[in-house]
């Protein structure tokens, strides 16, 4: 007889040994999960292929215990049921089989990357260009943060059909980036998804962007609002069915526009509830073709809506644009607080407006809780008529949306009514969801939990976001982890009748060793701004502006100066702006800079006149005037010579005091460059410029000392620092390949020599800010949202010590004898290390501290103490009051200025330049001490 142990152990090792097979695919109807086939809501009929494989366990108590696992063990038509729990940082991950079937089961999984790395710099979840038909069903996607600030909940690159219902998208960069890579084509349906506090700054990013290898897109009974800055729907498909959605501000949200269409094509607008706050940075509710480059076919219907403006007096509801025009028509809607001579804005005469109401009585029942529902007294009432079809498509609603996430069959009650809901006597509106949400303390001490209470009522479901994440009872009590920093803890609370959401924030008190460091304040320089002397600003003898075709959007007006960084020079006193940013029609390439005796901010050089180089463009209105022909920021002038294009820096500048001049590295975009990766000798996308300059800030002059040069390639923003000792540069590329890398640069030759770092391998292990330890000869780069940090040692630095002759790594590994170390296998961080999780941070050295100073842009200050024997890096944060305003993008715009024992920020050229000082100190150590600057070599 066999052994019962034998078989047991046996049984066990094929269980190891073998893919999981579970149960037969007949256990779960994937194909069921999309709805039959609606001629009102479907642009095209779903493809038979779903659920024709096996079944795929994943969670906690199962044998694969993330989703990541199984990716790349699924076949096609597989289905993969993910059990309701969180999944922290499971992201990056990329799913490459057809006819896939990914579905929450149990309640509704979360897939939290809030403060992850995401492998690959794409979204947490990235079907590939292999990828052909999708299913997802019942999955949370929340906090995806990449390099780019492009992260997605979701980035498609795959074709076919992608249908995503039930899903719930919050506080990523994107909702979904639904990006088909060529030549791949996609039909996208939306369905009963809720879209929530998606983008960051900067209006790049959106609540969902659907790119133009798009040929169909329907977005049907979903909730789609508080995009910051971005828009809520963002469509480049060819055909775009936006139907019965609510797509709002609600109470203070900041979102552009509700539904944005910049390319046209034919666009069906119909029973969507439209609402725009207070806040929103855009007067356009909807934009239709506002780019060039528009689809050949140029329809809009709008009908059966109901637009509501809690904002501007200017709201517009239909910003319009002619870029061959066909139909524009507009029916039945219901407009409220917009003007009449507002509806349609821009090729307004091209509009047809038929049977629409404009209104500021709409007759809704409880409009200050934004609860649309029509009474009886509503002159929308019975006033509808019968928009017909078009393309076999109605016009007229048959459903109409049902908060937060669902509809129903519009009813029929006497006449069509104007807008989104129908008039419904038996309909009882829901009441509006309270919430009563406090903390025990809203002041505490350093490393003692947060206690949070709260109570809702008339909810459905409670979701906490910021301090803490994941669903909540409707009411409750949590205690947080200790805290060493201040935190701010959001709930968000919906039920039939709305929604509503409440934050608290929580003052951590300064650590024993924070108070030790004494007092800091900041202080503004009165009339500091840079606007104040910008160039676009100078106008000639006829009163016209001399740099017309230069002003716009640009880095250096009315912005915050985007990717531009600071540099000082201690032999003159001034603190110089590198770079900029900003919008496609700006290409300003002057320098400014502040100066401290004047405390005022000056401009340094005048923009080269963009008519008066080769790449100048004119005829381009749309577009970006410069035309360049690589990968380098080089503009050709007419009458002979070269001249920097405008580039956007960050970090990439650094003041060498060898040469005495700023070097402007490589990496970074060029304003107005197109996409260098076309070019027949760039194969990779996104490639930033390559080229490396210098800018004499005494003779005020720029050189070309590299011209472009692929051994620099980059996507992100490079890894790059300069050692003031050598005046040997380090930059470091995130490419892998034989000539791309981590090179060194000495800047001592008018042709600067490199070499190969030859023992790191990848290259650019972090993506973070750096500055340098002038006393013990050491750069710190941190990372930022979790990912990696790097310390250099620069002690003995020379090309011959670390560098090859440009061939691979020899040792093929990081560390090793070279000047890279990582935390995860060399450095220890003690303190508060919540700072490693930031996603966005500025950073620089004060010599007399002998420590690494870090701002984040907030009410805060890190001090990081390196002992470089034992490779731990002490972290302590300190309150400091008054700080400015945020800057958007960090890096580079808080510098310590050593011979004047203060530190300056930079907040955009709209605002004045802020200084920060120390009014009480640390005893500076005596001479000999670790502190004082030791000589180092300047082999080369």
């Amino acid at each position: 007889m066999m052994n019962d142990r034998w078989l047991s152990a046996k049984i066990l090792t094929l269980m190891v040994a073998l893919p999981l097979v579970a149960a037969p695919a007949w256990a779960v109807d994937a194909a069921s999960i999309i709805p039959a086939y609606d001629a009102h809501l479907d642009a095209v009929q779903a493809p038979e292929g779903f659920g024709t494989g096996q079944v795929w366990r994943v969670g906690p108590s199962q044998r694969y215990k993330k989703p990541s696992e199984v990716a790349s063990l699924v076949q096609d038509g597989d289905v993969v049921e993910i059990e309701a729990a969180t999944y922290a940082c499971d992201t990056g991950v990329k799913w490459s089989a057809n006819f896939l079937t990914l579905v929450g089961v149990g309640g509704r999984p979360v897939l939290d990357a809030t403060d992850c790395s995401i492998p690959g710099g794409k979204g947490i979840w990235n079907p590939t260009k292999a990828a052909q038909n999708l299913i997802v069903d019942n999955i949370a996607f929340v906090g995806a943060s990449v390099s780019d600030r492009n992260g997605a909940g979701i980035r498609f690159d795959g074709g076919g059909y992608l249908y995503i219902t039930n899903s719930y998208f919050s506080d990523n960069e994107n909702g979904v980036l639904i990006t088909p890579a060529s030549p791949n084509m996609a039909d996208v349906v939306i369905d009963r998804s809720e879209f929530s506090h998606n983008g960051v700054s900067g209006g790049r990013t959106h609540n969902m962007y659907i790119s133009g290898n798009v040929s169909s897109f329907v977005l049907r009974f979903s909730y789609s609002h508080d995009s910051h800055i971005g828009h809520l729907v963002k469509t480049r498909a060819l055909k775009s069915y936006i139907l019965y959605n609510r797509l709002a501000d609600e109470v203070d949200g900041d979102s552009s526009y509700n539904i944005d269409v910049p390319q046209g094509g034919l666009t069906y607008i119909i029973g969507n509830i439209i609402q725009q706050g207070p806040n929103s940075p855009n007067y356009g509710m909807v934009s239709y073709s506002a780019e060039s480059n528009p689809h050949p076919e140029q329809r809009l219907f709008v009908s059966g809506n109901t637009f509501v403006n809690d904002g501007k007096a200017t709201a517009t509801a239909l910003k319009l644009y002619d870029k061959g025009l066909s139909d524009a028509l507009l029916v039945n809607n219901l407009f409220v607080d917009i003007a009449a001579d507002r509806v349609v804005s821009g090729a307004f005469s091209l509009a047809t407006l038929d049977n629409n109401l404009v209104t500021d009585a709409p007759g809704f029942f409880d409009r200050s809780n934004r609860v649309y529902v029509l009474t009886a007294s509503s002159g929308a009432m019975d006033a509808g008529v019968d928009a017909g079809d078009y393309g076999g498509f109605s016009l007229s609603p048959v459903y109409q949306y049902q908060f937060p996430r669902s509809g129903r069959a519009r009813p029929v009650l006497g006449a069509l009514d104007i807008g989104a809901k129908e008039y419904d006597p038996s309909e009882i509106p829901p009441l509006v969801p309270t919430l009563s949400f406090y903390a025990d303390s809203e002041l505490i001490d350093y490393e003692t939990s947060a206690v949070l209470n709260w109570s809702a009522a008339y909810v459905d479901e409670c979701q906490a976001s910021a301090g803490w994440s994941g669903a909540l009872e409707a009411s409750g009590t949590f205690t947080s982890e200790p805290l060493t920093s201040n935190d701010r803890f959001e709930i968000t609370c919906i039920g039939p009748g709305g929604s509503v959401s409440q934050s608290i924030s929580i003052t951590v008190n300064d650590s024993d060793a924070a108070e030790a460091l004494g007092l800091y304040i900041w202080e503004a320089v009165p009339d500091s701004r840079i606007n104040d002397v910008c160039a676009a600003r100078l106008k000639g003898a006829d009163g016209s502006y001399v740099y017309k075709d230069n002003f716009g959007t640009g880095p250096y007006c009315e912005s915050k100066g985007g990717y531009a960084s600071g540099v000082y020079v201690p032999e003159l006193g001034k603190w110089y702006l590198m770079g900029g940013g900003g919008g496609r029609n700006y290409y300003g390439n002057e320098v400014y800079a502040f100066d401290f005796e004047t405390q005022q901010a000056e401009r340094i050089t005048d923009p080269t006149h963009i008519s008066e180089t080769k790449e100048y463009t004119p005829d381009d209105i749309y577009g970006s005037k410069i035309h360049t022909d690589g990968c380098h920021g080089i503009l050709h002038l007419k009458r002979g010579g070269i001249a920097p294009a405008p580039r956007g820096i960050s970090g990439t500048a650094s003041y060498n005091p060898v040469t005495k001049t700023i070097i402007v590295g490589p990496s970074g975009i060029v304003r107005g460059h197109g996409d260098c990766s076309s070019k027949p000798a760039h194969s990779q996308y996104g490639q930033n410029v390559t080229d490396i300059w210098s800018f004499d800030p005494f003779t005020k002059r720029w050189t070309l000392l590299a011209g472009e040069n692929d051994q620099y390639g980059s996507v992100t923003i490079a890894t790059w620092l300069l050692d003031p000792a050598t005046g040997i540069g380090y930059t470091a590329s995130n490419r892998n390949g034989s000539s791309r890398g981590g090179y060194l640069i000495d800047f001592s030759h008018s042709s600067p020599r490199n070499a190969l770092v030859d023992n790191v391998w990848p290259f650019q292990v972090s993506r973070g800010p750096v500055s340098i330890d002038t006393v013990n000869g050491f750069a710190l780069q941190l990372g930022v949202s979790g990912a990696r940090t790097a310390v250099f040692d620069l002690n003995g630095l020379s090309l011959e010590a670390y560098g090859t002759s440009g061939a691979k790594g020899s040792t093929g590994v990081v560390g090793g004898a070279g000047p890279l170390f990582e935390p995860d296998t060399s450095w220890t961080f003690t303190g508060n290390t919540s700072l490693l999780s930031v996603s966005d941070l500025a950073l620089t050295y004060n010599p007399n501290l002998n420590k690494f100073v870090a701002w984040t842009g907030d009410d805060a200050l890190y001090f990081i103490t390196p002992d470089y024997s034992s490779k731990v890096l002490e972290i302590v944060s300190k309150h400091v009051s008054g700080n400015p305003p945020k800057p958007g993008n960090l890096r580079g715009k808080f510098t310590y200025i050593p011979d004047r024992d203060l530190y300056i920020a930079f907040s955009g050229t709209d605002k004045d330049f802020y200084y920060l000082r120390p009014t009480s100190k640390i005893p500076v150590p005596e001479s000999g001490s670790s502190v004082v600057p030791r000589a180092r070599s300047l082999n080369r």
